[in-house]
């Protein structure tokens, strides 16, 4: 995990520069499983009722062994972007929390991915 989180690190201080909290014990990895018929609608993973941090980056790393079909990986700024690198074994992805996004029905095989959000200090 720790070249993964050195990625995010190195990451956020070249193209975000976001103030974060150091990762702990207490942070929370999400494993994420899509089977065929499965997606995930658009959403954000900001908590913007949050009065004393934000969760300023997702950190995606494609933990996939099989190759399947759909499940791609959606953002959205000012219009879609899809994500067709991340559906590649072994390939990560980082972007603001607060940026829309989504992951398209998976037709064929199984999607897998960690997760890891990364908090800091509210944005002012």
């Amino acid at each position: 995990m720790y070249p993964f989180i050195e990625f995010c690190l190195a990451a956020n201080n070249s193209f975000f520069g976001f103030d974060l909290h150091p990762l702990t014990s207490f942070d929370k990895l999400n494993y994420n499983s899509y089977e065929k018929g499965t997606e995930y609608s658009w959403h954000i993973d900001a908590v913007p009722k949050d009065t004393v941090r934000d969760i300023k980056l997702t950190a995606l790393l494609n933990l996939s062994e099989e190759s399947y079909e759909g499940g791609e990986l959606a953002l959205f700024r000012a219009n879609e972007i899809i994500c067709k690198e991340f559906n590649s074994p072994g390939s990560a992805i980082i972007f603001p929390s607060f940026i829309n996004h989504k992951v398209s029905k998976i037709t064929s095989g199984r999607r897998n991915t960690l997760a890891i959000w990364m908090s800091g200090p509210k944005f002012r």
